[in-house]
């Protein structure tokens, strides 16, 4: 770049990109095509391209050896861009290395003590999981079943549904970045039938597409599709409210976790984990194997 200004806050022409501050311009390989005030444009501008995939509704970007990437394994998660589904999405910075987001959203017993006035109700933190890796894949499973459990407000408002619930959290991690959780809700002893379409539940489908910015910070993008009160504008006002609330509750507990960890660079505090961490371990395990592969940034103490 023509002293170094960045290329990200420039403009597009068509299908390439003009610098702000100078006007170089480059084509999507990376090759500046025009140069302001003369002919001939230098060998060396040129900048760095990477392989980009867009789908449903995420940009992925491939920021290693381009003969490496392979589109074929970008997991799916059709619902943002399916008929039938509202959504709604955000963005929030954590201070905090990315592997505490996944150590955060892989154990959602925290529901019960750090969202306990939104959508945390006794039965996350009590209910056993059950956790399965699939490695020939790379995906991580967790699943919690609550058969009896308190219907948080919002969902009773957003709902309809008076009384307790039966409140399924499944979770699909896809390391290093896509985190996928589903959600489905409803009446008390109402079970999914043997087959054909779950009609008598409610479901909403939340994806985090975990961003590292540095080392230590991270871009938290969330994204929540629900197959209800699709036009209900009230409702999806709420919905972003309350999940940008929940977000920065993460938050805060993360940023300061991690000046707890920076703090300890000689990892002197001994960890203790229990029976609700063994999907956070399991996503480490597959983590560290990425970094040393060299498919992931270290992440993990």
């Amino acid at each position: 770049m023509h002293r170094r200004f960045p290329l990200s806050e420039g403009r597009r022409v068509g299908d390439t990109i003009a610098c702000r501050y100078h006007g170089f311009t480059y084509d999507p390989d990376g090759t500046c095509v025009y140069v302001p005030g003369q002919q001939r444009i230098p060998r060396t501008a040129r900048v760095r391209a990477y392989p980009v995939v867009e789908q449903d509704s995420f940009v992925w970007v491939w920021i290693g050896d381009p003969d490496r990437a392979d589109a074929t394994k970008i997991p799916r998660a059709p619902w943002f861009q399916q008929e039938g589904w509202a959504v709604v999405r955000g963005m929030e910075v954590l201070n905090a290395r990315y592997g505490l987001l996944v150590d955060n959203l892989m154990d959602l017993s925290h529901e019960t003590y750090l969202h306990g006035t939104s959508i945390g109700s006794p039965e996350v933190a009590e209910s056993p999981i059950t956790t399965e890796v699939d490695d020939e894949n790379e995906i991580v499973y967790v699943s919690r079943r609550m058969d009896d459990a308190e219907c948080p407000p919002f969902y009773a408002r957003a709902t309809g549904i008076t009384g307790r619930i039966t409140r399924w959290q499944d979770i699909e991690y896809h390391p290093p970045c896509l985190y996928l959780l589903h959600v489905r809700i409803a009446p008390k002893g109402h079970l999914p039938p043997a087959e054909g379409p779950d009609v008598g539940a409610f479901h909403v489908e939340i994806a985090n597409p975990i961003t590292p910015e540095t080392e230590h910070t991270t871009l938290d993008f969330w994204t929540v599709a629900r197959d209800f009160a699709l036009d209900d504008p009230e409702i999806a006002g709420s919905l972003r409210e309350i999940t940008r609330s929940i977000i920065m509750e993460d938050i805060v507990a993360l940023n300061r976790l991690e000046q707890h960890i920076a703090a300890d660079p000689d990892g002197a505090y001994q960890e203790l984990s229990i029976n609700i961490d063994t999907g956070g371990l399991a996503a480490r395990r597959l983590l560290r194997r990425q970094v040393e592969a060299g498919l992931a940034t270290p992440a993990v103490r």
